[in-house]
C-alpha cells in the first residue's frame, strides 16, 4: 500500500500534536557532593580556564570575547552571599561554575557542575539555583535543498541538478536525531529518521 502525502503529514502531525500535550517529566537529578584537598580542587578549577593565546587556542578557535552589552546602575550595595570566579560550559552541554560561598566572615570556594544540554531557550543561574528553558516541544523548521548528482558507473553516465524543500524536527539543538519530510519538484516526497555521530 502506498502512502500519500496526507497521510504521511497526517502522522507527523499525530505525533508531534501528542508530543505538545504530553505531561511534562522532570528529571530526577541526585547531587553528589565530594569534600578534596584544596590543592587537587585549585588544579580542577584551573583546568576549566580556556586558554585564548598560543598556537594551541588558535587550533581550537578559541578566542577573547567582549561583552556585547554593560548595564550599570549609580547605586552601590553590598556583595552577595555568593560570588562567581569562573562560568566554564564544555561541548557537551555541562555547565561548570566556581562560586565563593560565605562562610561566617569568610569565603569557600566550590565548584557546582549542571547538565543543560538541552536548555535550547535558554537557561539562569542565580544564587546556587539553576532554571533551564529547554524546548519542550523541540525545534521545527523550513529547509531548501539545492545540489548536483552523477552516476558514471551505468551504462550511460548522468549528470543531474536535485532541488527540494521539507521540514526538520529534532529533539534538541545537540540531540543527535533528526526527522524530516521532503518535497521534490517530480512530487515525490520522502520521510526521513536521521542519527548522526559526531567525528569532531
Amino acid at each position: 500500500m502506498k502512502a500519500s502525502v496526507t497521510n504521511v503529514v497526517a502522522v507527523v502531525l499525530a505525533l508531534w500534536v501528542g508530543r505538545c500535550f504530553a505531561p511534562a517529566i522532570t528529571p530526577v537529578v541526585i547531587t553528589r557532593v565530594d569534600t578534596v584537598p584544596y590543592a587537587a580542587f585549585r588544579d580542577t578549577v584551573a583546568n576549566l580556564r580556556l586558554e585564548s593565546e598560543g598556537l594551541r587556542a588558535k587550533l581550537a578557535g578559541r578566542s577573547s570575547v567582549r561583552a556585547v552589552t554593560i548595564v550599570r546602575t549609580d547605586t552601590l550595595v553590598l556583595p552577595p552571599d555568593t560570588v562567581l570566579q569562573l562560568v566554564s560550559m564544555s561541548d557537551d552541554g555541562t555547565l561548570s561554575v566556581a562560586p565563593l560561598v560565605r562562610v561566617d566572615t569568610l569565603w569557600a570556594p566550590e565548584l557546582h557542575r549542571f547538565d543543560i544540554a538541552d536548555c535550547d531557550d535558554g537557561f539562569s543561574w542565580a544564587a546556587g539555583e539553576l532554571v533551564c528553558d529547554r524546548a519542550r516541544l523541540g525545534h521545527l523548521g523550513l529547509y531548501a535543498t539545492v545540489g548536483a548528482s552523477y552516476a558514471p558507473f551505468v551504462a550511460i553516465p548522468n549528470a543531474a541538478l536535485n532541488m527540494g524543500a521539507g521540514i526538520e524536527w529534532t529533539p534538541s539543538y545537540r540531540s543527535p536525531w533528526r526527522a524530516s519530510l521532503e518535497m521534490a519538484p517530480t512530487g515525490r516526497v520522502a520521510l526521513a529518521i536521521a542519527r548522526k555521530w559526531q567525528i569532531w
